[in-house]
């Protein structure tokens, strides 16, 4: 596991531009969480592949496209859940 605070994830309100872009392709990650607000807040995954046909002088928020891609479902779950009550 990652610690938190070294994790890259970005804000929901984000807008994708040449510069964020380049900081995600360059993060070399496929998933980045999305946080709203603190980083211990994630409200979605954002995955590599949906960036593909985001036009950077559009600068779209991060949120606008979370909407649009259904978020990508995310599991919380108590550090003292065990695996199978997760994974059915």
């Amino acid at each position: 596991m990652t610690a938190l605070d070294k994790v890259f994830m970005m804000d929901k309100s984000t807008k994708l531009n040449f510069t964020n872009l380049a900081e995600i392709y360059k993060s070399g990650f496929t998933r980045i969480p999305i946080y709203s607000g603190t980083r211990d807040n994630i409200v979605g995954i954002l995955y590599a592949k949906d960036l593909i046909l985001v036009d950077p002088e559009d600068e779209i928020e991060i949120s606008a496209l979370l909407t649009f891609h259904g978020g990508h479902t995310l599991r919380m779950v108590d550090c003292h859940t065990t695996l199978d009550k997760v994974w059915p």
